[in-house]
């Protein structure tokens, strides 16, 4: 299922937003003294390209009425740029003679993005808020509603939802019509799916409703793949398209990522130096860390990043690492929080061993005993590792073989939603993540008691 779609009555309202905005905007790099022909086009420009890439990002969704405010992140990242082309594109091609200045330029596309994030967020948060609330079907057993329910509880997503039960919507579609608009109709293989239900649910989709399965939902809204319901088949089916557009991205991913990293390496090359010098000076033992992980398919590499532990941190023995760990140096904790640690793995980079996003590369001792405990830990090695990656900055470091299989659902998650997308989303959290503006989910994540009852929801009448 498509989970990025906007209703009609959205698209209005965004219509609108973007229109306003981006006259805004035009006022703001003032018009007056520019053509008109040209001023109208660059409008038309940035507001298509605002909502397309806008979009793209994964701004839009179905479920959630509103725009979570840490989005914010990726409208600014997607119209600057757009702005910037297209005022210089335009401009070559209507030979305007009064460019507007790059400074004053970023500055107005940089107010006309919290623009259009605050209008879309007032308008879907404050207008209408009853009228716009979501009708889902639940084809589900009792207990496996409940459960649903209450997950969906955890997520914050309860109060924009109207449940309605099978029996409700049967009654009202054998009769042929929705009385209702429906938006979503969740199902399960563990429902009865006799001829009756089976004719509702084929009815449904004909009438363009969108119908997902209950786990897939799940998968979707949490960003990982439970394990305990690991289905090859139901995986397999939802892995995103890796159509000819995505594998020429890849392509040019792995020629261009060991340019990149070369340049960053020449960019950080003096912090890196005085790190090196910190290390040297705060502690004994050697600056860079070098150590032997498993690589894609299985290969082993050696991985290079600056020592963080002291020097005999593993005089006993492989160990695992604690996100409060004695071992681990005042320096090497800053370095850690900052990722700063990982700035020598450009040269792995470098050298076609590992990514900038993947899941992390384990050490072999460790990775035959996770493999031994885990089903399914050798479906991480299908990609190359990472120096960042949607496990990192979702579930943080891994101490124990639980929170290993913890970080293997996100992992799964990864490879089958990898796109350039959501590549770029782990980096502009891993960014966050060294400024100390993110923390990972699974450390802020609260769990309801098993005894608890299911928080009030909104069941149709």
């Amino acid at each position: 299922m498509e989970m990025n779609r906007l209703g009609a009555q959205h698209q209005i309202y965004l219509s609108v937003a973007f229109l306003l905005s981006a006259c805004t905007f035009e006022i703001m790099v003032h018009v007056y003294d520019r053509p008109l022909l040209l001023a109208l086009a660059l409008t038309f420009f940035v507001t298509l390209g605002s909502g397309l890439a806008m979009e793209f990002l994964g701004f839009f969704h179905t479920i959630r009425p509103y725009p979570r405010k840490s989005d914010l992140i990726l409208v600014m990242f997607a119209i600057p740029p757009l702005t910037v082309i297209g005022e210089r594109v335009l401009g070559a091609l209507l030979l305007d003679e009064i460019p507007v200045p790059l400074p004053k330029l970023l500055v107005a596309s940089c107010v006309l993005s919290i623009g259009i994030f605050v209008l879309h967020y007032c308008v879907c948060r404050f207008i209408g808020v009853n009228e716009r609330r979501k009708n889902v079907v639940l084809c589900l057993p009792a207990l496996e509603a409940i459960s649903f329910i209450r997950r969906l509880s955890q997520l914050g997503l309860t109060n924009y939802l109207t449940f309605v039960s099978y029996e409700q919507f049967a009654r009202v579609t054998a009769r042929g019509s929705f009385q209702r608009p429906v938006h979503l109709v969740v199902w399960s293989d563990r429902s009865n799916s006799g001829d009756e239900e089976t004719e509702c649910l084929v009815r449904t989709h004909l009438a363009g409703v969108p119908i997902v399965h209950v786990q897939s939902m799940i998968d979707s809204l949490t960003g990982r793949i439970d394990l305990s319901l690991f289905d090859l088949w139901r995986y397999l089916s939802r892995a995103k398209p890796q159509t000819g557009s995505i594998r020429i991205a890849w392509r040019l991913k792995n020629f261009s990522e060991p340019l990149f990293a070369l340049l960053l390496l020449f960019c950080f090359a003096p912090l890196m130096v005085a790190v090196a010098l910190a290390i040297k000076f705060s502690s004994r033992g050697p600056i860079i860390f070098r150590q032997e992980r498993v690589g894609k398919a299985g290969a082993l590499f050696t991985l290079y990043k600056f020592r963080t532990m002291v020097s005999d941190a593993e005089s006993n023995g492989p160990q695992w690492a604690k996100e409060k760990d004695n071992r681990i140096t005042p320096l090497g904790n800053i370095l850690r929080k900052t990722r700063m640690d990982e700035l020598p793995q450009l040269v792995n980079v470098i050298r076609g061993e590992m990514s900038f996003c993947g899941p992390r590369p384990e050490r072999p001792e460790m990775y035959e005993e996770l493999e031994k405990h885990i089903k399914h830990y050798w479906l991480r090695t299908l990609v190359k590792p990472g120096i960042t990656g949607w496990a990192q900055i979702q579930a943080g470091y891994a101490a124990s073989i639980a929170e290993s299989r913890k970080k293997l659902e996100y992992d799964l998650y990864y490879i089958q939603n990898m796109s350039p997308r959501l590549d770029l989303i782990i980096f502009i959290y891993t960014v966050l993540y060294a400024l100390g503006a993110h923390k990972p989910r699974e450390h802020q994540e609260v769990e309801y008691p098993k005894e608890q009852v299911v928080p009030p929801v909104r069941m149709a009448a």
